[in-house]
């Protein structure tokens, strides 16, 4: 009896949950959940397909493969293996994985070189840094081991690296939100299957959304990281990412990756700088992106509307991507090591 009356409930909440969550099953488009995988070459939790929705108005397809990278493919052990780090301009925010640069990269090289087949292994991160960059290549980059990585900066990778400072990087965050990535499998099952757990899931997000749009106290970041000392440290950690994607044997390749409103030029600066100074190819974009209208290439509202009016957003468009991806695939050829004779 007691039995019954502690299973009625939620049998009752069960059936509510799902009067007021079903949809077609046409409708029901995975989750794809950002986690961190420690196991795996790459960092997230692999064989994922779905949708993620950081913004509810711009939702994009994420496919991650059996390696824990975003890659429509699985790992290929014929290929040139070219690993790119950075952040979401190369992650690919807004944008389905079909239309990443580094998709893009790949397939434009192979189509032209089908004799050395590359694969471009997207390693990139929404927030990561060149702290982030350096750590994975200390943590996995030997046991991956590229035949070549590609390191894409940015115009925030100075500023961001204040936000370390205080919150510490990506990958220590994900790393520390072991229980998300145990129970994973579990909420997957249940997103499936029960509309009381869809339901409930959907009344928190309400209330974290609720709770995004009230005020915050940002905090204050250490009094060390001013704005004379973060290019310092980020000079410091671009050189320590160089040397340590060298010490897994691999080629050593910099991209810039320029943006719409040019407001800090010092990674551009320091990139090319260090890429000169430890005689390693680079791809500066400011000068091809000038070419190009902005709200082309960057999902910025054409008619100056604003947010209200349209979603808008400083990343990459699709083509922008495309932009990117063929100026990429070009410059594989100083990167990628040379065919054997």
């Amino acid at each position: 009896m007691l039995a019954i009356l502690m299973l009625t409930p939620l049998v009752l909440g069960e059936l509510v949950g799902r009067g007021l969550t079903w949809a077609p099953p046409a409708e029901r488009v995975p989750q794809v959940r950002m986690l961190f995988s420690e196991t795996t070459l790459g960092d997230w939790l692999p064989n994922q397909t779905g949708i993620v929705a950081a913004r509810p108005e711009m939702p994009f397809q994420v496919h991650v493969n059996e390696a824990g990278f975003r890659n429509v493919d699985p790992i290929a052990s014929d290929a040139i293996r070219v690993l790119v780090l950075g952040d979401s301009q190369t992650f690919g925010q807004y944008v389905s994985t079909h239309d990443t640069w580094t998709r893009i990269a790949q397939r434009r090289w192979n189509a032209e070189h089908p004799e050395r087949v590359v694969q471009l292994l997207n390693g990139g991160m929404s927030g990561a840094t060149i702290a982030d960059y350096v750590d994975y290549l200390k943590e996995k980059g030997k046991r991956l081991s590229p035949d070549a990585v590609l390191i894409a900066t940015y115009d925030n990778d100075v500023s961001d690296l204040r936000k370390v400072a205080v919150i510490k990087s990506v990958r220590s965050r994900l790393k520390g939100e072991k229980d998300r990535v145990r129970f994973s499998a579990l909420r997957v099952f249940l997103g499936a299957h029960s509309g009381l757990y869809n339901w409930m899931r959907g009344v928190k997000d309400a209330m974290l959304a609720a709770l995004g749009n009230a005020p915050v106290t940002a905090a204050v970041p250490p009094a060390r990281f001013d704005r004379s000392e973060d290019a310092v440290a980020f000079r410091k950690l671009a050189l320590e990412a160089v040397d340590s994607a060298r010490a897994t044997g691999a080629a050593v390749g910099m991209i810039y990756i320029g943006s719409h409103d040019h407001k800090d030029a010092r990674p551009r600066e320091i990139s090319m700088a260090i890429a000169a100074e430890r005689g390693v190819p680079s791809l500066d974009l400011h000068d091809l992106y000038e070419r190009h209208r902005p709200e082309d290439l960057f999902l910025i509202d054409p008619l100056g509307g604003g947010p209200a009016d349209y979603p808008s957003d400083s990343h990459l468009s699709r083509y922008g991507h495309r932009v990117t991806g063929f100026a990429v695939a070009e410059f594989l050829a100083a990167v990628i090591p040379a065919a054997p004779s």
